[in-house]
């Protein structure tokens, strides 16, 4: 089994995709086919195998103006926490370093951290979205010399 796919809900998508383009690193897929109106939403490449797939307010906002009483739908949906980014040490310091540049802070971090593949050392941001993403590295420091 694999991670195949994320889907984030955006009121702004291309927000989102140049935070994820110009911050994270990350390639864009099928973006301009969007802009054109010819796929529903833009994706991003995170690795061969897996997508962060944005989704336009149109796919997740509900038609309930005919529903009387109904309440203000949440901000983002049920059961999402964050997901995570693994990325090789030099990948995740420049990483590091473009977060600082654009004053992104960092709501936690470096800490260690379990995962998938044991102890790593983590940090915990927020894209423009809210959503919360964690980057982590389980390669670990080198010594300074």
């Amino acid at each position: 089994m694999r991670f195949d796919h994320i889907a984030l809900n955006a009121a702004d998508p291309e927000a989102l995709l140049r935070f994820y383009r110009d911050v994270i690193g990350l390639e864009e897929e099928s973006a301009e086919e969007w802009r054109r109106g010819e796929v529903p939403f833009p994706s991003l490449r995170v690795s061969p195998d897996t997508l962060i797939n944005i989704f336009p307010p149109r796919l997740w906002r509900k038609n309930r103006e005919n529903e009387p009483d109904h309440a203000p739908e949440p901000e983002h949906g049920p059961g999402f926490n964050h997901f995570c980014l693994a990325l090789d040490r030099q990948a995740w310091t420049d990483l590091l370093a473009r977060l600082d540049k654009v004053s992104v802070g960092l709501e936690e971090g470096p800490v260690q951290r379990w995962g998938a593949r044991g102890m790593a050392e983590a940090v915990y941001f927020r894209d423009p979205e809210n959503n919360k993403i964690e980057a982590r590295t389980y390669e670990p420091a080198q010594p300074a010399t």
